[in-house]
């Protein structure tokens, strides 16, 4: 296989560069050169842009293929049993994650994880906590993210004071670092105030929710509370699918640019104008003022259960504001 040339080179840029700003039409374009020069980076780049496009089935064969061709690439195992995990098939994903160990240089203890992450989809949380237990934190997996799963099995079994403690202990050491990924925080911060509102400390959780969702606006846990604890419920309500737009508060590069996003959401609200109320607290707090109401689709009534948002789905769609716009 020829995995050197310059037009392969150029070709593995595009494809991946490609995947980096959503163009998955484009990063097929690469993906099938590449399949013509023999290069196994066409089985990763083709499976990502297919997965984006909802083509899940075929992302996930032509996986399949790709460690067929090339049993020793971690990468393409990882892929698999990735997404068989989040089309909730446990067991084939399972055998991939095993399979994958055997993989020169993989990573045994982000395999690991992921396995337990399996467990705690199939309800199966003192398996993942058992599992955990024996991960030793890493660069790539640090503890900030072991104790957020390990606190969301204990919050799962009952253990909630033993959530709450860890928690805690864990946000304490974390509060003066710089680099810590938000997302993991986040789930930290949910668990913990899961944790609070079961054992009746009803103000801090939804205090801690809301700082969950303001870091990583998916974060299904913190939404979930805030929906419970408010408890809002309306002969009225519908579920809405809505697309906010707004100004993004940095720019992108050196050239002055001020660029515009969308972001997509499914919310339960009696109005749009009442769902961009319940959007503004997941976007970043610098743009909450620009947030407007793009679109909304009125997708079912829904009397009888919780208002608030339900999904916040990600990635942003970003785009250049004219200069009239700036």
């Amino acid at each position: 296989m020829s995995e050197s040339s310059d037009p392969v080179q150029r070709l593995i840029f595009e494809g991946f560069g490609a995947l980096e700003i959503a163009d998955n039409e484009r990063a097929l374009r690469a993906a099938r050169e590449l399949h013509e020069h023999s290069h196994t980076s066409a089985y990763e780049i083709e499976a990502r842009a297919l997965w984006e496009m909802e083509a899940r089935d075929k992302a996930i064969d032509v996986l399949k293929e790709g460690v067929t061709v090339a049993p020793e690439l971690f990468v393409l195992w990882d892929y698999l049993a990735s997404f068989l995990s989040d089309e909730a098939r446990y067991d084939e994903a399972l055998q991939a994650y095993y399979r994958s160990r055997e993989c020169p240089e993989a990573p045994v203890a982000a395999v690991d994880f992921n396995i337990a992450v399996i467990y705690q989809r199939e309800d199966r949380h003192e398996r993942a906590l058992a599992l955990i237990e024996t991960i030793a934190p890493t660069e790539t997996l640090p503890l900030v993210v072991l104790e957020g799963a390990r606190a969301h099995s204990l919050n799962e079994v009952g253990r909630h004071a033993d959530a709450m403690a860890r928690t805690a202990a864990c946000l304490s050491q974390i509060k003066e670092e710089h680099e810590v990924d938000p997302e993991a925080v986040a789930r930290l911060l949910s668990e913990h105030a899961y944790a609070l509102w079961i054992l009746g400390i009803h103000e801090a959780a939804y205090l801690e929710a809301h700082e969950a969702v303001a870091l990583d606006k998916s974060n299904r846990r913190a939404a979930w509370l805030i929906r419970e604890i408010i408890d809002e419920r309306s002969d009225l309500a519908k579920r809405w699918r809505v697309v906010v737009e707004g100004r993004w508060a940095q720019q992108f590069d050196d050239s002055g640019q001020d660029y515009g996003f969308m972001a997509t959401y499914v919310v339960v609200a009696d109005t749009p104008e009442e769902a961009m109320e319940y959007i503004r607290p997941f976007e970043p707090e610098e743009v909450r003022f620009t947030l407007t109401l793009n679109s909304a689709v009125d997708i079912e009534d829904q009397p009888d259960i919780p208002k608030g948002v339900y999904e916040a789905v990600v990635p942003y769609h970003f785009f250049p504001l004219d200069e009239h716009e700036t």
